[in-house]
């Protein structure tokens, strides 16, 4: 094999690993290896530059501090969001191969939501999909959620704890460029 190449990130990339006669996204996710994690990081290392994030987050106790050092190591956690950078976080699922999918992403339905509520996972929902990412001139900032919030139902139920985020800044980047 060519130097650089793991055959077996690229299994887990286009879904051909399976734990049971039928693909399951849940049960069949293999972890990421140091390896793995360190060249996700490396590929997107230019958008981490050219957006320079700061991430701030709120501890127990209502204090905001820089970081993410309040979000729960516990789980079930429910992250929700909107798509922002003009959904330019969505590169990689326009691939073949999804590195998203090798970070563990699974299709939007409810059954695959329940079993990872069911396993205490991290999730992370953007309820308004697409739409959110390409909006028109006077949408910025506006949310596309739909009608029923099942996802919020099913959450409760579970006892998440629901972590609402969102990016400052990025409809006006486009203002900037124009």
């Amino acid at each position: 094999m060519e130097d650089g190449i793991d055959l077996v990130t690229i299994i887990k990339g286009v879904n051909f690993y399976r734990r049971a006669k039928y693909h399951d996204y849940v049960s069949d996710y293999i972890p990421l290896v140091p390896s793995e994690f360190r060249q996700a990081t490396e590929e997107y290392r230019w958008l981490t530059i050219a957006t320079s994030p700061v991430m701030l987050s709120t501890m127990e106790d209502g204090k905001i501090v820089r970081g993410l050092a309040g979000i729960p190591s516990e789980g079930p956690v429910l992250f929700v969001g909107y798509h922002m950078l003009l959904g330019l976080e969505l590169a990689p699922m326009l691939s073949t191969f999804d590195t998203f999918r090798v970070f563990g992403a699974v299709p939007v339905s409810g059954s695959y939501f329940y079993k990872l509520m069911s396993s205490k996972s991290h999730i992370l929902l953007y309820p308004g999909g697409m739409r959110e990412a390409l909006h028109r001139k006077g949408e910025e900032y506006k949310l596309f959620w739909p009608e029923s919030s099942e996802f919020i139902r099913m959450a409760a139920r579970f006892g998440a704890k629901i972590v609402p985020f969102g990016v400052v800044g990025e409809d006006d980047i486009g203002q900037v460029w124009a």
